[in-house]
């Protein structure tokens, strides 16, 4: 029993299936689950990945609303993500995570061809005003 409830926590499934799907992609396995609990306690379907590889699988696959897509990972960063989700013609929102905005170009004033993007740390209340502004809206029970 412990099992299946263990695996329907996993930051790793999809939570909902419909309206509201973001994916959340980090290395850092702390942020992945932070922001994987705090989206789906609002009520919408997320999946969180480790890497820029498993990103493109899962925007292939799921077609998410919203990817929130850490800058710096190991293998693919998000530079790589970002160039390919636009070759593909992806329309979802993507919003850049980072520490370092200074090196993806993200310095204010933003350039307007640069997503938007949260400096690493971010409050939630951060997190819920983007989630806000991109016009996702959580699952209907």
């Amino acid at each position: 029993m412990q099992d299946k409830q263990e695996r329907a926590n996993s930051p790793d499934k999809l939570q909902g299936v419909e309206k509201g799907r973001i994916l959340v992609v980090d290395d850092q396995e702390a942020i992945r689950r932070l922001l994987f609990m705090a989206l789906r306690e609002q009520g919408f379907a997320v999946k969180a990945v480790a890497s820029g590889e498993e990103a493109l699988e899962a925007i292939e696959a799921l077609r998410p609303d919203l990817v929130f897509l850490d800058w710096k990972m190991p293998g693919m960063g998000g530079n790589e993500v970002l160039g390919r989700l636009r070759v593909s013609n992806y329309a979802g929102r993507v919003v850049i995570m980072t520490a370092y905005p200074e090196v993806c170009g993200a310095t204010p004033p933003a350039k307007p061809a640069l997503p938007q993007y949260l400096v690493k740390p971010f409050d939630l209340r951060d997190l819920f005003e983007v989630v806000g502004q991109s016009g996702v809206s959580p699952q209907v029970a």
